[in-house]
């Protein structure tokens, strides 16, 4: 392994000196795109190196998770990355940018990298937009998914309703949620039915409240 003392260079590392980021909020990873890359990396090697910080004996991956699983598979016995010196909070910035730069990336685990990077700015949604990049709404909107209970949670990640779904269902109180998913699961109903249902069962007739 090389010298876990020198930082910021460029380097070959031993594949087995590596390891992923427990921090990554990127949990699923597709298999068939796993494998074409993997094929890649066969023929032309890894051409981006993966960025990565010295952890105890070990270089934790803070980019290039998806590479790095790709080059297993490809039996590669080491890898290009680029060590950096990093604290927890620029750590946790360079795993959102890169999970950010990934197209497939699922937009609730995309909201708990915000969280994450919330958390190292004590709630500054401000400067959580600049670092990520975006607009306020859209931060907020993909915020607003991390109040799903877990059964929407669930079913949100495994494609069984839409982010429009689980956007308007997220907004609902979590007894609510659960009668919602409840009543999504009975029939393939559009958003529109979706908020009608919600307004016509759910929500109070306040001409009718003292």
């Amino acid at each position: 392994m090389a010298n876990a003392g020198i930082t910021d260079r460029l380097m070959d590392c031993d594949i087995d000196s590596l390891v992923e980021s427990e921090r990554n909020t990127r949990k699923i990873f597709d298999a068939k795109s796993i494998e074409d890359l993997a094929a890649s990396i066969s023929e032309h090697g890894i051409l981006n190196p993966l960025i990565v910080r010295v952890k105890g004996k070990k270089y934790e991956i803070l980019a290039g998770a998806r590479r790095f699983r790709a080059a297993k598979l490809a039996k590669l016995d080491s890898v290009p990355v680029l060590t950096v010196e990093a604290d927890d909070e620029k750590a946790m910035d360079l795993i959102v940018v890169d999970n950010l730069q990934r197209e497939n990336i699922h937009p609730l685990n995309e909201a708990e990298g915000f969280r994450e990077i919330l958390e190292y700015t004590k709630g500054d949604i401000e400067r959580l937009c600049v670092k990520v990049g975006k607009k306020r709404p859209f931060v907020e909107k993909r915020l607003s998914l991390l109040k799903l209970i877990d059964k929407g949670k669930k079913r949100f990640l495994a494609g069984k309703i839409s982010e429009p779904a689980a956007m308007v269902i997220s907004r609902l109180q979590p007894a609510d949620q659960k009668e919602a998913l409840e009543y999504i699961e009975t029939a393939n109903v559009s958003i529109k039915e979706l908020n009608g249902w919600i307004a016509n069962t759910l929500m109070l007739d306040l001409s009718k409240a003292p």
